[in-house]
């Protein structure tokens, strides 16, 4: 995997396909694409369709990795980031990912940025759970449980892979978190950057999607920490522990249901540091 498979012209290409995409009103946010005159869809819906001709659907973020030379991990947390993000910063995301991505990035290079990103997640969980008004003891095992994770993503910093057994463990231990943060709703936020934490970790179960649960799990946790989630996504957090895949991703949409202006916020925040991560290294 090479970020565009080491091709300055198809860069090139990507970065005006997406100015195009935002120019002749294509985006629209809720649906991979569809066909009304002319096409409308999100982001790697327009991708996919600029790439095939056709309309897709969940096979978009395979057809936009492959393409591209990104990892699908990626695509997955592109699109999630398009749906999530003010209309506005949506389109100005489409066009500045392509253009921030640098030509030639290893996948070495992909998962040392996926860790670095990851961290930025826990790091500020771990800030939220501080300022948290829960007991002592609870807090701890979170913190506890999110400094492992922590652990894991900065030895892949160093190392470029992740450790599978440590991420496994490490898992465990947000997952237990979780659901001792689970036995209160006053303690919704904790339970929150727990399960973002045990996205973090890439236990085998959680693989690709890890990136995308952590960010919307920890966008969740912001938004219900400034007291703006409603009791839906409460439930949804704890009822959602039963997909271990999916649990911070079901927690994230009845949080979005609720329109919170905080949630927004946060995602906004972790697209620009993923941003700067990628411009980073073009700057090296």
């Amino acid at each position: 995997m090479i970020a565009y498979h080491n091709d300055e012209l198809l860069k090139q290409k990507a970065v005006a396909s997406a100015e195009k995409h935002v120019e002749q009103d294509m985006l629209m946010k809720g649906l991979y694409g569809k066909m009304n005159g002319q096409f409308k869809g999100c982001s790697v819906g327009c991708d996919a369709f600029e790439i095939t001709g056709e309309v897709h659907n969940e096979a978009c973020h395979e057809i936009t990795s492959k393409y591209y030379g990104f990892p699908e991990w990626l695509e997955l947390l592109r699109d999630s980031f398009f749906e999530n993000l003010p209309a506005e910063s949506s389109k100005n995301w489409h066009v500045d990912l392509k253009k921030a991505i640098p030509v030639g990035l290893s996948e070495k290079g992909f998962n040392k940025i996926k860790a670095k990103f990851l961290i930025y997640i826990l790091k500020g969980n771990l800030e939220r759970v501080a300022n948290l008004d829960i007991s002592g003891e609870l807090k701890k095992q979170v913190t506890d449980a999110v400094n492992q994770c922590l652990s894991v993503q900065e030895q892949a910093v160093i190392s470029e892979e992740i450790n599978s057994a440590a991420g496994s463990a490490a898992g465990s231990a947000a997952e237990s978190a979780a659901e001792s943060a689970a036995e209160s709703a006053a303690e919704s936020a904790a339970e929150s950057a727990a399960w973002s934490a045990g996205s973090a970790a890439e236990s085998a179960a959680w693989s690709a999607w890890s990136a995308r649960s952590a960010a919307e799990s920890a966008a969740w946790s912001a938004a219900w920490s400034a007291g703006s989630a409603a009791e839906s996504a409460r439930s949804a957090a704890r009822s959602a522990r039963s997909a271990a895949e999916s649990a911070a991703w079901s927690a994230a949409r009845s949080a979005r249901s609720a329109g919170s202006a905080a949630e927004s916020a946060a995602f906004e925040g972790y697209a620009n540091h993923l941003l700067m991560l990628f411009r980073e290294v073009q700057d090296v």
